[in-house]
């Protein structure tokens, strides 16, 4: 009986430290191994390249579903709206801030705003030795134009309104101040020459992938609309 229970405390004094062992934050925290993070995907200039794909597609839904036609064509009068349809209400303005496709506008431009700011402010210190600095340098010029592009937006239906420049400055305050429109036409004018100095020049033809990415010239073109709204030209 005695060695049975001697048996019994060696047995369970082994799983006790098998258990603890087992649970210390060594065993827990294992790398993932073969799994991309930000600090090792980077590693070419194709990928890099491909990055910026995300700063064109799936953040402007809530802009191009309803939003631009109503804010735009409808308010213009280029596109005509039934009274009785949403629509409606940019024929005769008599659209308030609780219209959804205010709010759908609003959040396309920050998510498009926050998407750059990261881009801009984690690929310099993210990407592999093998990335040209050309490439870098094009794949931040995409990220401020598309930055300027969404301000552009921003300013003209809205006026004043906050500048962020860096997404993590405001995670845990919810509360963030507008900035004149002046400031903020400033910010874009800087963010546009900032594109034209480090984008790709490039001769339009039938690649359309290439065609789906901005160029130099593409941000001379918008800084020229920007000095036309400001009546600097």
């Amino acid at each position: 009986m005695k060695n049975i229970i001697k048996r019994s405390g060696a047995i369970a004094m082994t799983l006790v430290l098998l258990m603890s062992s087992s649970c210390s934050q060594d065993f827990l925290d294992v790398p993932a191994e073969g799994t991309p993070t930000i600090g090792n995907y980077y590693d070419s200039d194709v990928k890099l390249d491909n990055a910026s794909n995300g700063l064109y597609s799936l953040v402007w839904f809530n802009m191009n579903k309803s939003a631009f036609y109503g804010i735009t064509d409808v308010i213009s009068g280029n596109m005509y709206a039934d009274i009785y349809n949403d629509f409606g209400k940019f024929t005769d303005l008599s659209f308030t801030n609780s219209q959804s496709f205010i709010s759908d506008a609003w959040r396309s431009c920050y998510g498009a705003i926050a998407n750059s700011n990261a881009y801009i402010n984690s690929l310099p210190k993210s990407v592999g030795p093998n990335v040209t600095k050309e490439a870098l340098n094009n794949a931040l010029g995409e990220s401020h134009f598309i930055r300027a592009f969404s301000y552009f937006f921003l300013v003209r239906l809205w006026g004043n309104v906050p500048i962020i420049e860096n997404n993590a400055d405001y995670s845990l305050n919810y509360v963030i101040p507008s900035n004149p429109s002046e400031d903020v036409y400033k910010f874009i004018e800087n963010d546009l020459k900032f594109a034209i100095a480090n984008l790709r020049t490039k001769n339009r033809g039938s690649n359309y992938a290439a065609n789906a990415h901005v160029s130099s010239g593409s941000a001379k073109a918008l800084l020229a609309k920007v000095y036309l709204y400001e009546k600097k030209i």
